[in-house]
């Protein structure tokens, strides 16, 4: 958890995300990663206690109310005023997933007879693990882009030029308005960031300072009415810093 001693400043919309609405920044950091973990909350709730409400009033209701309710829960995110509710509303949203998912899991169990039901089980996770391995050549090579973050560190413009563009076609956003604000926030950014090391630079540059100070008189053994000469009274030494 940093403390931002000095405050802080966004340097774009206050209100593209909830992140900077809520100023979940410095030492409130930790809040904004709490989210996801409340949703893993939520979830194991929902798997303690839904599983009973199945059985007492059927798979199909509990299916599609936990679906409807779900959808009820993320348009109501999108509206939420404070970060507590925003919280609460997560919780929910893990709840009503195991709603779904339980449910639907069970009742295609159910179609088939106990002694084939094992089969079944497994059959489906082996058919989910398939079709990923099908489907990710598709997305790696058709549908998905590279990271925008590591193309630019690595001063690949072509290919930074070209996934903008077909953000902006695909947003429908004039491409040469988007380039400017990623160069206005680039600059500010920049001047940010040389501010911070010229601050840095000026806290290891300073002069030395010497102090003097008395020397202290520790573990000193000596017979009684002598002085140990290396801790005389007049001994000083010097701290430099």
């Amino acid at each position: 958890m940093a403390e931002c001693q000095d405050g802080y400043n966004y340097t774009g919309e206050r209100y593209t995300s909830f992140v900077a609405e809520w100023d979940l920044v410095c030492e409130r950091d930790t809040l904004g990663k709490l989210s996801q973990t409340l949703v893993m909350v939520g979830m194991f709730l929902g798997a303690f206690f839904l599983p009973a409400l199945a059985d007492c009033f059927g798979r199909k209701r509990l299916h599609v109310g936990a679906n409807f309710l779900s959808l009820i829960v993320v348009v109501a995110m999108a509206f939420v005023p404070n970060f507590i509710g925003f919280s609460v509303l997560r919780v929910f949203i893990g709840v009503f997933n195991q709603g779904y998912v339980i449910p639907m899991f069970i009742m295609m169990i159910e179609l088939f007879p106990p002694q084939q039901r094992e089969l079944i089980g497994f059959s489906s996770s082996f058919l989910w693990g398939i079709s990923v391995v099908l489907i990710t050549p598709i997305a790696y090579f058709i549908m998905l882009d590279e990271s925008l973050l590591w193309v630019v560190k690595n001063k690949r413009t072509k290919d930074a030029i070209k996934i903008v563009k077909k953000a902006c076609k695909m947003n429908h956003k004039d491409f040469d308005s988007v380039r400017q604000t990623i160069k206005d926030k680039s600059d500010a950014m920049n001047v940010y960031n040389e501010t911070e090391q010229l601050e840095r630079a000026t806290l290891l540059n300073e002069p030395e300072v010497t102090y003097e100070m008395d020397r202290p008189r520790l573990f000193q053994v000596c017979k009684h009415g002598q002085e140990d000469e290396r801790t005389s009274p007049g001994a000083t030494m010097k701290v430099s810093f």
